[in-house]
């Protein structure tokens, strides 16, 4: 199963970041680690949408954008395009 985005927006999967574990095993998580910027990868793109971003780009994700849903344990963030700052070049 997957996503396909409506009109003009965009399906990026993001960067899983690692996570930090504690001498007990609990893994440690704050809200904290989604105000900062994120790399992702674009996996589609809706119908409607007429730019320069293509799937398989991989992409900066600014803090607090989009709608982040966990689907077949991978985060996924549905946005605009103009919510994509820039695009990460090696």
């Amino acid at each position: 199963m997957g996503l396909k985005p409506i009109g003009k927006k965009i399906v990026v999967q993001v960067f899983n970041k690692p996570e930090e574990t504690v001498a007990g095993g609990i893994i440690v998580t704050t809200k904290a680690d989604r105000a900062e910027y994120r790399e992702g990868i674009i996996q589609m793109v809706g119908p409607g949408y007429e730019g320069d971003l293509r799937p398989g780009d991989t992409v900066l994700l600014a803090p607090f954008i989009g709608t982040e849903v966990v689907l077949n344990k991978e985060r996924l963030v549905i946005l605009r395009p103009e919510e994509i700052p820039a695009v990460v070049e090696e």
